[in-house]
């Protein structure tokens, strides 16, 4: 069996060297969903870090790296570079003091592999991949959808056998659906940011639209995540504040009339979700009630924690272990995970980063990418994931790489270069 898994892993190392690079954003999507390496009986330095997703990314952004000089194009100056010297200096302290040195080397590369590169790549690469990464987010939630109803309705969920014995013996006081993912609030978490790109994605075909608001629906109201509900209820009112009142992201011209359309079709898509009989019931049953409680005293421990170690935290990615230390359960918010982990200064410029990032493409029109970031941003405060599966931001590298292109304009030098271009002397002679 090691046999096989070392020739499957080589095999698939040498075929994405040799697929073309825009496909490799989309594949990584979908190496996230249907292989849950995370949850599996695996170390957990392949499962939650070095996952087949990441390393297909890491390949992508070096062929990037390494493409022919000509595909690069010439960035604008921007002082936003000297912010990352006291980032890296916070970085290194933190780090260099950390319990467990090695633990947060990795958390760091996994996660400038899935979030800072891509995003960096994007402000000088003009390669298109967001068009085929949309489309991947709604064929995904739409298989999360039918998979969530094959669970409920049916009991049948083939990742199942997969699953660590620890994941299928977890229950809870009313269903919720694992899907292939592993969790239901990590199946909650993906469904939301898929959600957002089928509601406000552009140049998708209607079925596959109708058919990916449906199934993230489903995968949403069968994982019974309330946290998730809130993001998806925060990223449609973004997204629809953005359609109503900002320009067109291509055009520049007003989608008022679309963006009223799609304010009615999401406080539609809102309503069902709101008002399903499974989240009425984990919010009356005992299990809902005591998670609510168990989340209220962690929080306090946390944050007790978080003032003794306010300044370079415990070390990055360490505030799972940490904090089980001293109180026992795990630390349900990543928000809280990252200010335990990275100190309260470097956790405040990441949070502030990610709000910076979001308005700024909502002003420019972008509303598939502001309401996909935030969506995922609100979802992850509801559980313990950022610290613990850092790997889970690969979800995230194909729309922070088109933000990277969005908001450098890369798209556009790219067209002006090309004009640049002398065009060929037409060739005389007789013929």
């Amino acid at each position: 069996m090691t046999l096989l898994l070392i020739v499957a892993a080589v095999a698939g190392l040498i075929l994405i060297f040799i697929l073309p690079r825009r496909v490799l954003p989309p594949l990584a999507l979908i190496v996230l969903v249907l292989v849950p390496v995370g949850y599996m009986d695996l170390s957990r330095t392949i499962g939650r870090y070095y996952t087949p997703a990441l390393i297909i990314i890491l390949v992508w952004a070096l062929r990037l790296i390494f493409a022919k000089k000509e595909e690069r194009i010439p960035g604008r100056p921007s002082a936003a570079g000297v912010l990352w010297l006291p980032v890296l200096g916070l970085l290194a302290i933190s780090t260099i003091a950390s319990s467990n040195a090695t633990l947060s080397l990795s958390w760091i590369a996994t996660v400038v592999v899935a979030a800072i590169l891509p995003y960096y790549l994007g402000r000088s690469r003009a390669e298109g991949v967001w068009r085929g990464s949309q489309i991947v987010y709604v064929l995904i939630a739409v298989f999360l959808g039918a998979l969530a109803a094959s669970d409920y309705f049916f009991g049948i969920n083939p990742w199942t056998s997969l699953f660590s014995y620890d994941v299928n013996e977890k229950v809870w006081s009313v269903f919720r659906t694992r899907t292939s993912l592993g969790h239901p609030l990590v199946t909650a978490t993906v469904a939301s940011v898929c959600t957002m790109v089928a509601l406000f994605g552009q140049r998708i075909p209607r079925v596959l639209r109708v058919a990916g608001l449906i199934g993230g629906g489903v995968a949403l109201v069968l994982a019974v995540s309330r946290t998730s509900v809130l993001a998806v209820a925060l990223g449609v009112a973004v997204g629809c504040l953005v359609l109503l009142f900002g320009p067109s992201a291509e055009s520049g011209k007003s989608r008022r009339l679309p963006g009223f359309l799609l304010l009615i079709a999401g406080v539609g898509f809102l309503l069902v979700v709101t008002n399903s009989p499974l989240l009425a019931e984990r919010n009356e049953s005992t299990g809902g009630v005591a998670s609510s409680m168990y989340r209220e005293e962690s929080t306090g421990v946390a944050l007790s924690m978080i003032a003794k170690n306010w300044f370079i935290g415990t070390g990055p990615g360490t505030a799972p272990t940490q904090f089980a230390a001293v109180y026992d359960g795990p630390l349900e918010n990543s928000a809280l995970q990252l200010f335990l982990s990275l100190g309260v200064p470097l956790a405040s410029m990441a949070l502030l980063a990610v709000a910076i990032l979001v308005a700024r493409l909502a002003l420019r029109g972008e509303a598939t990418l502001a309401a996909g970031l935030l969506a995922f941003a609100v979802s992850l405060v509801g559980f313990s994931a950022i610290d613990v599966n850092p790997a889970m931001l690969v979800l995230l590298s194909p729309l922070l790489y088109r933000a990277g292109q969005v908001l450098s304009g890369v798209d556009k030098r790219a067209s002006e270069i090309a004009l640049a271009q002398p065009k060929p002397a037409a060739r005389l002679g007789l013929y």
